[in-house]
């Protein structure tokens, strides 16, 4: 092998690392001990095309995602399937981690690219393997799992029976996930005054209160959130 083969395999080497150090389960660990973890490790690097399905709901859940480039949409259909919401998700985001283990180990949404994409794949097992060679690594992931557990626990809290902002607001925040954006729900207002229980006059008056403080935009079946921090304001406070 000539020097300029082992400076591209440096190059290419070095790229992966850059990247692996920017994604929250690896951040944290040391440049040499991540070298020695990786060669032990089976990394699969997937690229999609748009309109590409990445997963369907339903489908098992068997590895670890890491959206390191690229745009993927989210699309998450309720029980009764009256409400149909989109979402995108930024890159770097860790796909679903809460549904790697325990009783429902489905993807309980549908993920579809919207441009080109490029992900990381980790099986199951071999994330099971990091966490036990690394602490940072395990701790990294139930940092992630325990802050969304403890993050919808604050939402159920702030709740009120007789508010409907904030009922309306965790409506939103529980089913999106943190960080991603272009938000969408397709529902008619009717469904959406049934599911809480109030009449649709009731539900008008506070989405254009809503729409006036530009926290969200509605058509007649479409509704699109301008401001998830608003909403999450109205919750706490």
């Amino acid at each position: 092998m000539n020097d300029y083969s082992v400076e591209i395999i440096y190059v290419y080497m070095k790229t992966i690392y850059d990247t692996l150090l920017q994604l929250p389960l690896f951040q944290g660990i040391e440049r040499v001990k991540l070298i020695g973890l990786l060669e032990k490790t089976a990394l699969e690097f997937k690229k999609y095309h748009k309109d590409d399905v990445i997963f369907h709901k339903g489908e098992e859940c068997r590895r670890f995602l890491f959206l390191i480039k690229g745009n993927i949409s989210v699309e998450t259909i309720d029980k009764s399937n009256k409400f149909l919401i989109y979402e995108r998700m930024k890159k770097s985001t860790l796909l679903f981690p809460a549904f790697l283990f325990g009783k429902q180990t489905q993807y309980p949404a549908t993920a579809k690219a919207l441009d080109e994409v490029s992900l990381l794949s980790i099986e199951k097992s071999q994330a099971l393997e990091l966490m036990q060679n690394e602490q940072i690594f395990l701790l990294n992931f139930l940092n992630i799992v325990s802050n969304k557990t403890q993050t919808a626990f604050d939402q159920i809290t702030s709740l009120s029976e007789t508010d409907l902002k904030k009922n309306f607001a965790f409506f939103i925040l529980t089913l999106t996930e943190k960080g991603s954006s272009d938000i969408h729900i397709k529902s008619t207002q009717q469904d959406l005054a049934d599911f809480f229980g109030v009449a649709r006059p009731s539900l008008l008056k506070i989405l254009n209160e809503f729409k006036e403080n530009d926290i969200i935009a509605y058509r007649r079946k479409e509704l699109s959130v301008l401001d998830v921090e608003k909403l999450s304001n109205i919750l706490f406070n």
